[in-house]
């Protein structure tokens, strides 16, 4: 019930509002239908991108070993940290191997491992870990999405 009067109650609370507003400054009654539909259209844009952004916020959190080995699912969470922090520049493979464990896809002629993440929003984003070596060390650790 909270939610429709929110959705719908509180727009119209606002626009009744501003009509009473409105005539109390004896304004003609076209630019009142007027400001209230442009009130109503503004206010449900705003509430659309609200929603919007609530139902594809991903949150991410830093780097924790324990949390990476534990929940393969959101890894994708964990994985901006590595990334952003630069954790995995410079490593070797075998410090890399210690720290994330065996890679789901390896990619020799391009000296890639490419590491699963999980998915996010909603069901419909796939995430990976892309890193690139060089010489036997990370040159290169990227996140990715891929939308279904």
């Amino acid at each position: 019930m909270y939610y429709y009067f929110k959705m719908i109650g509180l727009p119209l609370l606002l626009l009744l509002a501003l009509a009473f507003l409105l005539l109390k400054k004896k304004k003609s009654t076209a630019f009142i239908v007027i400001s209230l539909i442009s009130w109503l259209v503004a206010a449900y844009f705003v509430y659309g991108l609200m929603l919007l952004t609530f139902f594809t916020y991903e949150k991410t959190y830093a780097f924790d070993q324990k949390k990476w080995q534990e929940d393969k699912t959101n890894r994708w969470r964990l994985a901006s940290g590595l990334v952003d922090n630069k954790i995995l520049e410079h490593k070797d493979s075998n410090q890399v191997l210690l720290l994330l464990g065996q890679p789901d896809t390896r990619i020799d002629t391009q000296q890639q491992w490419i590491y699963q993440t999980g998915g996010g929003g909603l069901g419909f984003l796939f995430h990976y870990l892309d890193i690139t070596y060089k010489d036997g060390k990370v040159i290169k650790a990227t996140t990715r999405e891929v939308k279904d």
